[in-house]
């Protein structure tokens, strides 16, 4: 009788003793931390317990304790109980000082989730060596799952992400879902310049932006346009190029362009020149927009230069727009050697493809644009060729100056609107695609013809303050009786370089001459017109021998001037040769420079041709 009651004893003194560390259940959860575990009594009716550290939920469990493995440092710990109808409120907080004995190093750092959202399931992709999948309802815990699904109910506002467990650690989060009201219904415009070529403002031979602002407010009367400017915008007008593209910042920023696609003609006074239009001084010039060039890379690094974006992305009309800017592949030919040794232009399409998959499941844009300085229809069918999240709903091009009105279709069948304009907006153009329920029921694509529309008095007043560079531009040098072809202007340019340096022959490429003179009165911005580029002379001493191999390479793609006989050329002279930097530098040309002797002049080829035009043309 005695050893039962003795027994009795000890069983009322372990419960008691119990009793001290936690009653059996309780309405409240209290936590404190014992040799490194977090440790909480049982809540009634609870099926899982959620672990909380600095706020952030770290981990679920079934029991009643936690083992703590953190790095060194000082955290605030909390648990809430999940029940069958809901969760609790928290339990006290606990101080926990770390010293990082525990953490293990072979943690694997887990890669975010990537979501969509389809027919109210959200979906996405298996993260490597995740274990389960913790779900997210404005920025609150909702639930956790180990598929790769899960139903919600759409309610408009509502925002989702999801982030990968592995037992040990979570990844960061996922992009985010917000339900939308009308969900991507509506209508997106686009509208888009290309190649003006310093056609700033209007004149007797160009159409400029003072009328296109015209044109571009005639259209918004009811509805947004998204603005694009799609390369080779700054380089040829007098006063674009004095001033290196600084007045074509001035008035894009007052029209409200959305962005600036780099072109290959950007690169003609050295790229650096444009990156300051990017650099947060106001004082050099600043672009209220992004430059795009997303396949434009430095050679030593194989990274963009910091300045230039991939894409940007637009509200339009309550449409998410993302517009990824590239440029063509092969269009480092139509640039200087000296400007393009330190970059070069990736293939644009699987650098497309991979933004426009970010920009569709990441970012949730609506629809992705493609703007490309280059038209080439092989690169515009490889853009179609892009299915499901990457695919590409319009593509609008350049570099080529030709009007293009055209489809290319997609794998589904769509029929992606391409276009492009003629340069110096001799014509403009817009693409406009309508949405009811993600899906594109129709497009259209339109040119304009800014010369029938006035100028623009905004535009006007910022061309103003340019007035002075503008009127040096009109500045009459000399005066031709008949008009002055590209090829007549070519081989006068040929003829002035050999004047003005004292040269024997001299030479440049056909593609350096890029307009005609009308008969009449020749003024300074009509020799910016023609001959547009930076080009410096250089002075070549070649042999005889030499300079006929490299006429006969020529092959009808150089003006030489006028006084060249080749069949008086005696193989043995040396002779001193004119030539341009572009054909200097370029590729095709070098091997026949190689080891002669060479000198740069500080002057450029149009400094030649008003020499000439001023000695009478």
């Amino acid at each position: 009788m005695k050893k039962i009651i003795c027994l009795f004893i000890i069983l009322i003194s372990i419960i008691t003793i119990s009793s001290c560390v936690y009653e059996e259940t309780t309405n409240e959860i209290v936590i404190k931390v014992e040799d490194n575990v977090l440790v909480w009594n049982e809540y009634e009716g609870a099926v899982s317990y959620n672990i909380y550290i600095d706020n952030m939920l770290t981990d679920t469990v079934y029991e009643n304790s936690y083992q703590l493995k953190l790095k060194e440092g000082t955290y605030k710990i909390k648990v809430n109980a999940k029940t069958s109808t809901s969760y609790t409120g928290f339990s006290n907080i606990v101080e926990y000082i770390s010293d990082g004995s525990l953490y293990p190093d072979d943690i694997t750092k887990l890669d975010a989730p990537i979501i969509r959202l389809e027919n109210a399931v959200l979906s996405w992709n298996k993260v490597h060596n995740a274990s389960e999948y913790y779900i997210f309802k404005n920025d609150e815990y909702l639930d956790t799952t180990t598929l790769l699904t899960y139903s919600i109910e759409e309610v408009p506002g509502d925002k989702y992400y999801v982030k990968a467990f592995s037992g040990m650690s979570f990844s960061e989060p996922s992009n985010i879902i917000t339900i939308k009201e009308d969900q991507d219904s509506g209508k997106i415009n686009i509208f888009s310049i290309n190649d003006t070529h310093g056609a700033v403002s209007t004149n007797a031979n160009v159409t400029g932006l003072d009328k296109v602002d015209t044109l571009i407010n005639s259209l918004e009367t009811d509805t947004d346009y998204i603005k694009v400017a799609n390369g080779d915008i700054f380089q040829g007008g007098y006063a674009s190029n004095v001033t290196r593209g600084r007045i074509f910042i001035d008035v894009l920023n007052e029209m409200d362009f959305d962005c600036f696609v780099i072109g290959n003609h950007e690169f003609d006074w050295g790229i650096e020149k444009i990156s300051v239009y990017n650099d947060d001084i106001i004082e050099n010039g600043e672009a209220d927009f992004p430059f795009l060039g997303a396949n434009i890379v430095k050679k030593s690094t194989s990274t963009m230069p910091e300045w230039l974006e991939e894409y940007t992305i637009i509200e339009n009309n309550g449409l998410k727009v993302g517009i990824i800017g590239v440029i063509g592949e092969g269009l480092t030919s139509s640039i200087s050697a000296e400007y393009i040794e330190d970059y070069k232009f990736l293939d644009p399409v699987p650098i497309v493809e991979n933004l426009s998959k970010k920009l569709r499941s990441e970012l949730n844009c609506d629809s992705v644009i493609v703007a490309i300085h280059e038209y080439e229809t092989s690169t515009n069918e490889r853009l179609a060729t892009l299915s499901g999240d990457s695919r590409i709903d319009a593509i609008l091009c350049a570099h080529t100056h030709q009007k293009i009105n055209e489809t290319v279709t997609r794998s589904d069948s769509y029929k992606i609107p391409v276009l492009q304009s003629n340069t110096k907006n001799i014509t403009v153009g817009s693409i406009n695609l309508e949405f009811n329920n993600g899906e594109i029921t129709k497009t259209s694509t339109n040119h304009y013809y800014p010369s029938n529309y006035s100028s623009s008095t905004n535009i006007l007043d910022i061309i103003n303050n340019y007035k002075d560079i503008i009127l040096e531009g009109e500045k009459v040098i000399g005066n031709t009786n008949s008009k002055l072809s590209k090829t007549r202007l070519g081989y006068l340019a040929a003829d002035g370089m050999v004047e003005f340096t004292n040269s024997d022959f001299a030479c440049l490429n056909t593609g350096g001459v890029r307009s005609t003179i009308d008969a009449g009165s020749i003024t300074m911005e009509d020799v910016y017109e023609v001959f547009p580029f930076d080009n410096n002379l250089i002075i070549v001493e070649m042999s005889g021998s030499t300079l006929k191999s490299f006429y006969n390479a020529a092959d009808g793609y150089l003006y030489f001037s006028n006084n060249l006989n080749i069949n008086n050329i005696n193989n043995s002279t040396t002779y001193k040769i004119c030539v341009i930097d572009y054909v200097y530098t370029y590729y095709y040309y070098q091997k026949y420079f190689k080891g002669l002797k060479a000198t740069e002049l500080d002057y450029y080829i149009r400094d030649a041709v008003v020499s000439k035009i001023e000695n009478g043309v």
